[in-house]
């Protein structure tokens, strides 16, 4: 099995006015919940989650494609048996991001 840490950046969508802390919370319960799916998972009232499955990284990230909007980002990073790190959606610090993460890879 691998291990991977999943961080989730979901931004509040303007365009739905009243609507968006309903919007943006109920996306981030989508994307935490699908975490949960993949294997077993920890979230500890953490910003992240962390899971075991046998998913490789990029089939992990891919799962997270249909929940994200514009602006939305799913950062993955495969902790064991090697460090990976791939991400989808927007980078709000590309220049810091690829400074800590230089070997990261978007998936489409």
């Amino acid at each position: 099995m691998r291990e991977f840490m999943i961080s989730y950046g979901v931004v509040f969508n303007g365009a739905l006015g009243d609507a968006k802390n309903e919007d943006r919370a109920r996306r981030y319960s989508d994307l935490v919940m699908l975490a949960f799916t993949l294997g077993p998972a920890w979230g500890g009232n953490q910003p992240a989650t962390f899971l075991k499955s046998d998913l490789d990284v990029d089939e992990v990230t891919r799962r997270f494609l249909p929940y994200l909007t514009h602006g939305d980002l799913v950062l993955v990073v495969q902790i064991k048996p090697e460090r990976l790190v791939r991400y989808a959606g927007m980078l709000s610090d590309q220049e810091g991001f690829e400074a800590i993460f230089p070997d990261a890879l978007e998936v489409n």
